[in-house]
């Protein structure tokens, strides 16, 4: 028997957010293949023949590619298909740091030490590194741009923000705008450590 109207209605929502999933992460590939291949919104509508305002409506999702589009796009960035569609990836853009590949630095002890996971490298835009704080953070100052999360793996650390504290205790966590003037520091004699991601947005050439 068909579907009446009633029971029809989540299998079509389904439908369409599984659509705007799969479009949403074509427009994503369409943009970092472009950033990767140093390309600006102009040269990729020269190297496509597309227009340059449709190109930056792809990648914002406010329009849907056809499939001579997406072609004409592989052309360009010289990938297959199959790379835009999310089949196969290229494999520099996954990295793995084993544990004993991280770079250490910082005295300790009462000073801050770090373990470098992963660092902005200009092409992917999140560095990510565990940290052990030390108990003088006001010597420490930090800000930049993006976002930054802070997750205590164990220990007690107090952030120190212009006006305002917040104390963090094992499990915890917080997410804050990186350009914040912040400090960071252990609580206590015991040993404390950290796991922190900055999360930068990438500057696309758009021109």
């Amino acid at each position: 028997m068909p579907k009446t109207a009633p029971e029809a209605a989540p299998a079509r929502r389904a439908n369409k957010q599984a659509t705007a999933a799969r479009m949403q992460g074509i427009a994503a590939r369409i943009r970092s293949l472009r950033t990767r291949a140093g390309m600006t919104l102009d040269q990729l509508a020269a190297a496509t023949g597309l227009d340059k305002g449709y190109l930056s409506r792809l990648e914002r999702q406010a329009k849907t590619p056809s499939i001579t589009t997406l072609m004409k796009l592989a052309d360009a960035f010289a990938v297959d298909l199959s790379r835009i569609f999310g089949d196969t990836v290229e494999r520099s853009a996954i990295t793995v740091v084993r544990q004993a590949e991280r770079m250490p630095y910082g005295a300790g002890g009462d000073e801050h030490a770090y373990q470098a996971l992963f660092q902005d490298d200009g092409q992917h835009h999140l560095s990510a590194f565990v940290m052990e704080p030390g108990d003088h953070g006001d010597r420490d100052i930090g800000e930049h741009a993006g976002d930054e999360m802070i997750y205590v793996l164990n220990g007690m650390v107090e952030v120190a923000f212009a006006d305002h504290t917040v104390v963090l205790e094992t499990g915890d966590s917080m997410r804050f705008e990186g350009h914040l003037k912040h400090r960071l520091r252990r609580i206590g004699p015991e040993r404390s450590e950290v796991l922190i991601v900055i999360a930068r947005d990438g500057i696309a050439k758009d021109r």
